[in-house]
């Protein structure tokens, strides 16, 4: 069991790199909005090429987040603080991801929505993808998986637990 682990943990470690770099790579091509007057930029949306990647290695990862998370929360007793202290960081995140795309939306057309980019029913513009792949989302990913994994522990004890009793 304990080469497993040191497989996950390994494993983990290289996804949330992987990912961290592919979400910079993200952010570091998508272009910034420059105000009106200097026009809109028709280079392309070169962050696309990053945002293709970046969705398996993330997800890769998230699951193993699950598993380490399940693991840890099953050889511990006493974790009834982790969900209050997930949740607070959870309403943090969602918080300063809201921040963020009003602050977008404010820049690209004077706070209306839909901004004068989003002229196409595709979500993915030169401007725009920082909304979905900044370290707001990471975080909330994260910490919904850890939640989850949290849930289905407590949901395994008291199952263990009832049929014990029986």
């Amino acid at each position: 069991m304990q080469r497993e682990s040191k497989i996950n943990l390994t494993i983990l470690l290289t996804s949330f790199f992987a990912a961290i770099v592919l979400f910079f790579l993200i952010d570091l091509f998508t272009l910034k909005y420059r105000g009106e007057g200097h026009g809109i930029s028709g280079n392309g949306n070169f962050g696309l090429l990053f945002v293709y990647p970046a969705i398996p290695v993330y997800l890769f990862m998230l699951v193993f987040v699950y598993k380490i998370s399940r693991s840890y929360y099953r050889n511990r007793n006493n974790i009834t603080i982790l969900p209050v202290i997930i949740l607070l960081l959870l309403f943090l995140c969602v918080y300063g991801e809201y921040n963020l795309v009003q602050s977008l939306f404010r820049h690209l057309k004077r706070g209306e929505f839909p901004p004068d980019v989003f002229t196409f029913p595709w979500p993915f513009y030169q401007y725009t993808n920082t909304l979905y792949f900044n370290y707001f989302t990471f975080t909330i990913g994260v910490l919904l998986t850890l939640l989850i994994s949290f849930c289905v522990e407590i949901f395994r004890r008291r199952k263990l637990n009832r049929t014990q009793q029986l």
